[in-house]
């Protein structure tokens, strides 16, 4: 029976989005050599796309890649020796296909994950605005269930469309990773 919380009776996105790997480290801080950078940068790869966030004493840096297209030892791609391992996590990218059941409601990556473009924290807020919404008392009716399923369905795949849309409309084509995304 889909109850539609468990991951494996959810919807897959991978056909749109094509990331389904990540490796993230901690780096060591320039030491201020080029200032306190106050935003994450994103940049485009050959196979995906790699981020570097800066933090207190260290930077957090990953890239988020498609096992289809790419499998490298990234450890030397970026020249790191053992004091920054490499945490490999799988991206399963989808939703479920209802987040509110009986009384149990799935908000953020309990009941969605697109990448980590923190689109899956703005869906979180759009999702925690429509159970405000759709919860105007203490009863529960099915019809509000639904139509909150429905928009929450509406939220994720907006999202997933704005992700979608950072590839397509990208000037990279010079690999089969990005050549894929424009179809």
């Amino acid at each position: 029976m889909d109850n539609g919380i468990l991951p494996s009776k959810g919807l897959s996105m991978s056909d749109r989005l094509l990331c389904d790997l990540a490796v993230a480290s901690s780096i060591p801080d320039d030491g201020g050599k080029y200032n306190i950078e106050p935003f994450t940068s994103a940049i485009a790869m050959e196979n995906g796309w790699t981020w570097k966030l800066q933090m207190k004493g260290r930077f957090g840096s990953g890239y988020v890649f498609s096992s289809k297209f790419c499998d490298r030892d990234f450890q030397q791609r970026w020249s790191l020796d053992g004091n920054y391992p490499l945490n490999r996590i799988n991206l399963q990218v989808g939703r479920t296909r209802r987040s509110w059941v009986k009384n149990r409601v799935g908000i953020g990556t309990s009941s969605c994950f697109l990448e980590p473009l923190e689109l899956t924290e703005i869906y979180s807020y759009a999702a925690l605005y429509q159970l405000v919404k759709h919860v105007p008392s203490k009863a529960f009716k099915p019809q509000l269930t639904d139509r909150f399923n429905a928009r929450i369905a509406w939220v994720y795949d907006d999202c997933r469309d704005a992700v979608q849309m950072h590839y397509f409309v990208t000037s990279c084509e010079d690999t089969n990773f990005w050549k894929a995304n424009r179809l």
